[in-house]
């Protein structure tokens, strides 16, 4: 078997799904012996299964934590921050650290935390809380400079795995959209059916589901190696008329959109 057919094949019996006989394997199986289009719209239509209905016991959990900081205050807070945040990272893994350029508040700080799941999150904030170098260091001092925090729990797409740490030495656009409620699962289905276009345009480092917080919210993260860069990607792509159709459907699922670009700091590992 090819790829393909390996990724179908695991995706079938993901999450316990025993109940599926022999002749039904048997039957999609003896489907990939035809064209590669029908193959491609088979793993589509089994993520597609998979997006919402899979078990989320064990699955990942990224945290993003935005923070509005003391306009003064602001340098000061990154450089405590970077003098400080291997005491944070030994304790569990930093996707990205940013601050916002446009499209929000300028003393603006975003990062996103990777836990193996909540159970996780929790030992870790409590392993935090008796770390006193942390707290008398970093928190003591940093808790001060701040105006607000805000946090959310998300899921990665089951459909898109968050890519590998590449860096563009530039900058990175943080899309957030609130979905009609009951919609998510439709506009998964749309999406992934335009998301090998996408991918061939720009593909994105992320593409999370809300959790805990706001809910009904995907929030989706690409890297560019500018602003301009970005701007000519955008305009190259909407001259694909699939990606024209993709953006079309999704936005009848869509209640309002918010874009930011972000500034990835020194000690971010996603840069």
């Amino acid at each position: 078997m090819d790829k393909h057919n390996d990724e179908i094949h695991s995706s079938l019996f993901k999450d316990g799904n025993l109940f599926l006989s022999v002749c039904l394997v048997r039957f999609i199986m003896s489907l990939l012996l035809r064209t590669r289009g029908n193959r491609a719209m088979l793993l589509c239509a089994i993520r597609g299964s998979r997006a919402f209905s899979s078990g989320v016991q064990g699955d990942k959990v990224y945290e993003m934590r935005t923070y509005t900081v003391k306009p003064d205050r602001f340098i000061d807070y990154l450089r405590l921050t970077m003098e400080h945040i291997s005491k944070r990272t030994s304790h569990s893994k930093l996707c990205g650290f940013w601050s916002v350029d446009l499209g929000g508040t300028l003393s603006e700080v975003i990062h996103i935390w990777e836990y193996d799941n909540y159970s996780h999150r929790s030992e870790v904030r409590k392993a935090l809380s008796k770390d006193d170098k942390w707290q008398t260091e970093y928190i003591k001092e940093m808790i001060p400079m701040l105006v607000r925090q805000n946090t959310v729990t998300m899921r990665a797409a089951p459909w898109y795995p968050v890519q590998k740490f590449r860096s563009t030495a530039g900058i990175y656009e943080l899309s957030s959209e609130t979905i009609l409620p009951g919609k998510c699962d439709q506009l998964a289905h749309r999406w992934m059916m335009g998301l090998d276009a996408w991918c061939k345009q720009d593909p994105p480092v992320g593409i999370w589901f809300s959790e805990l917080g706001p809910k009904n919210r995907v929030h989706t993260l690409r890297s560019y190696e500018s602003i301009d860069k970005r701007c000519h990607i955008n305009d190259s792509a909407m001259k694909d008329e699939e990606i024209r159709e993709t953006v079309r459907d999704l936005a009848e699922f869509v209640i309002d959109s918010d874009v930011k670009i972000l500034t990835p700091t020194a000690f971010s590992p996603w840069k």
